[in-house]
């Protein structure tokens, strides 16, 4: 291989690199939000676990709510 052919190939791999290197930023801010959500069920679940009555109260409120709005509060 020409020392021209290892420069393009050099810089095709830092390209790819860079490439990987946001994908992988994007996903791992991905997860942090989902395990942020999923941490946030648990502890309305244990609270609903806690007073039954809390369960009564949010379906109530929740049969009123648009699933955007949950959305945007996750």
């Amino acid at each position: 291989m020409s020392i021209a052919a290892l420069r393009n190939e050099n810089e095709r791999l830092k390209a790819l690199l860079v490439q990987t290197q946001s994908a992988l930023s994007e996903h791992q801010g991905a997860l942090a939000a989902s395990e942020e959500a999923q941490r946030r069920l648990e502890v309305i679940l244990g609270e609903w676990r806690v007073e039954p009555n809390i369960a009564d109260d949010s379906v109530a409120i929740c049969s009123s709510v648009e699933l955007g709005d949950v959305q945007q509060i996750l």
